[in-house]
């Protein structure tokens, strides 16, 4: 265990010194400053604030997807290269330990990436939502709508009607009577 710690330790370091991180990085914080300033809804809270998440978490998103590419590819690669792939396999330590602690490094400077980038955009989200004159009734529809998690909706299953032909049963959605006056 402390073999695949050290591994994935000497993973993130390799990372933070590569130049092409750092300018990923830059781009990532300069790219979502831009999207945050020049976002311009249709003139509702609710628009302007489901464009601004989807548009900044979106580009978050793929640009931390190329970034976890890239390092997958560059930390074995460096390791080779400059021979430190070497030393550390001459020690007693399988392929597969050398390679589950570069993922695990890999891993974890993701996660800590993907919290840093999502509380800065939450931030600036919320900032820029106490700055906007949006009515009372739209902020509220705001944050009950857009700025909370809700409950996914599935259809309650109150029937099983049986196939008399085969011995199989089928499941049956009931939807609920508001949802099929509304067709």
């Amino acid at each position: 265990m402390k073999s695949l710690v050290a591994i994935a330790n000497l993973t993130i370091k390799t990372c933070l010194r590569s130049y092409l991180f750092q300018l990923v990085l830059m781009i990532l914080f300069i790219g979502n400053g831009i999207l945050i300033q020049s976002i311009d809804g249709d003139g509702t809270a609710m628009a302007y604030f489901q464009i601004l998440i989807s548009y900044t978490f979106s580009f978050t998103g793929y640009l931390l997807a190329c970034i976890a590419i890239w390092l997958g590819c560059f930390v074995v690669g460096e390791d080779i290269d400059q021979k430190q792939a070497h030393m550390i396999l001459s020690k007693p330590i399988s392929k597969n330990r050398f390679l589950l602690g570069k993922f695990c490094g890999v891993c974890v400077l993701q996660l800590v990436l993907l919290i840093i980038f999502s509380t800065v955009i939450d931030t600036a989200i919320f900032v820029k939502l106490d700055n906007k004159n949006y009515p009372d009734h739209e902020i509220q529809r705001l944050k009950k709508n857009v700025l909370t998690a809700n409950k996914r909706f599935s259809p309650t299953v109150d029937k099983v009607a049986a196939s008399t032909d085969c011995g199989t049963y089928s499941v049956v959605p009931v939807l609920p009577s508001t949802l099929i006056s509304s067709y």
